[in-house]
């Protein structure tokens, strides 16, 4: 895990909102979802791209599986998704990590599912 200043430090930028939705954009990798009886599947590669949309992929196939999109509000992240919509807080962030709160309980780390 990375260093816990380094993460406060992040965490802190976020929430001044020094740290924008450049940070999101890209490949992450959903690793785990608290959310009881969540049809979301860990190890669910989500394509944050800057403009707003959000694309799911399995990785193992690379099945595109349904597009939504996403939007940050201060630190609150809107998903919008095949399940729904939801509000949801930022919950910490570290250099390749970050957690959404709320009903999800998401975790996701950054690049392609191992």
């Amino acid at each position: 895990s990375t260093n816990v200043l380094a993460e406060e430090d992040l965490m802190g930028s976020f929430k001044d909102g020094t740290i924008g939705k450049i940070f999101f954009v890209g490949d992450w990798c959903l690793v785990e979802s608290e959310r009881d009886g969540d049809p979301a599947e860990p190890n669910l590669l989500y394509k944050f791209v800057a403009n707003g949309p959000l694309n799911f992929e399995k990785p193992d196939t690379g099945d595109k599986l349904h597009y939504g999109s996403w939007r940050l509000s201060k630190t609150m992240m809107m998903l919008k998704t095949a399940t729904g919509l939801y509000m949801v807080s930022v919950d910490s962030i570290s250099q390749d990590e970050f957690t959404l709160g709320g009903k999800l309980g998401y975790t996701f780390r950054r690049g392609a599912c191992d």
